[in-house]
């Protein structure tokens, strides 16, 4: 698993990238995490060090991993277009398989003319522009082959950007709790009235 957001990070990417490594693990798979630093309950994962953002020491530095390790499977769980641009040379003809979260200029909202909706929305589009030609470049490269969204949304996002509809699989962010919360049954009655 390779992530471009900091080990460091509480909550979002991060938990999303434990709850991953941990199920992987859990079904027998061996696993490594690429990333800045190792990430606080998944010490189970081999740590690959990689300098972040991701650029061309990154890209050099997974090469050396990649080599060293062979994976059957390389998954980039978090990466920006610039990212994973810069990383498929070294991605090349390995089976990998990219999850986007967003793409611009939906992950991003501006301090200004909220008011006039139209407006608010044409100045994002402008102002995130590069970005979103960047996107609609790296996902209707044949190299990214396979992609893994969490919602409908950036299912038609990504193929509106380019990616075959074939390629995209919608998997929903498992609901976990750890420890799980009672059950409902467990719980006292709310009495009729009570506020």
């Amino acid at each position: 698993v390779v992530s471009d957001v900091s080990s460091h990070m509480r909550g979002g990417v991060p938990a999303e990238t434990r709850s991953l490594l941990r199920g992987l693990a859990a079904r027998g798979v061996e696993v490594a995490l690429a990333s800045d630093a190792p990430l606080a309950g998944a010490e189970f994962a081999r740590h690959l060090p990689i300098p972040l953002p991701a650029g061309a020491a990154t890209a050099a530095e997974l090469d050396r991993h990649l080599r060293a390790w062979d994976p059957h499977v390389v998954h980039v769980i978090a990466m920006s277009a610039p990212g994973v641009l810069r990383l498929t040379p070294v991605l090349g003809a390995r089976r990998w398989v990219l999850t986007v979260h967003s793409v611009p200029p939906h992950e991003r909202k501006l301090g200004l003319a909220h008011g006039a909706e139209a407006l608010h929305y044409g100045l994002r589009q402008l102002r995130f522009l590069p970005n979103s030609l960047l996107w609609r470049r790296m996902l209707s490269m044949p190299k990214a082959r396979r992609l893994i969204v969490h919602s409908r949304f950036v299912h038609d996002a990504v193929v509106a950007f380019g990616a075959r509809p074939s390629d995209v699989a919608v998997i929903a962010l498992p609901v976990a709790a750890d420890p799980p919360p009672r059950p409902w049954t467990d719980r006292p009655a709310v009495p009729a009235g009570a506020p």
